[in-house]
């Protein structure tokens, strides 16, 4: 099953002829477990905090995405330190920053999972070894 994901995620990738190209076996499925590679987690810049950030952003390339999740996948696989997401119709966009420096916010907020917003920053990007112990009040998925 990771390998399909895998295989499908590689060749979506692939098809994002303005992403930065990422040699295959840099790449990494979201949802690979330790042995085989990681989870993508990140932040999401709070929406109080947009218009500070914004302008403050360099973005070099952009993408067509279907969702939230899949840019900050494409943010990690293109070594970016920040992408922005744009909900699209028929498409979404995801543009990222490739840069040295990125932004990590005091509220550790960790997502491997978030709602498509209108627009989103995304930044923090890591390969965690497992789903993140915390959960924000935004977060898609409910503490169970």
């Amino acid at each position: 099953m990771t390998t399909i994901l895998f295989v499908v995620l590689l060749l979506l990738l692939q098809h994002y002829s303005q992403a930065v190209p990422v040699p295959s076996s840099k790449l990494s499925s979201p949802l690979v477990s330790i042995d085989n590679g990681c989870l993508v987690t990140f932040e999401i810049v709070p929406e109080h905090m947009l218009a500070i950030t914004l302008p403050n952003l360099k973005l070099t390339k952009t993408t067509a995405v279907q969702s939230l999740n899949e840019c900050a996948f494409v943010c990690y696989s293109n070594f970016c330190s920040a992408a922005i997401f744009e909900l699209g119709q028929p498409e979404s966009r995801c543009h990222l920053q490739i840069g040295p420096s990125e932004t990590c916010n005091r509220r550790g907020q960790r997502h491997y999972s978030f709602r498509n917003e209108p627009r989103a920053i995304i930044s923090c990007i890591r390969c965690s070894p497992s789903k993140p112990v915390t959960v924000s009040h935004d977060a898609e998925l409910p503490l169970t």
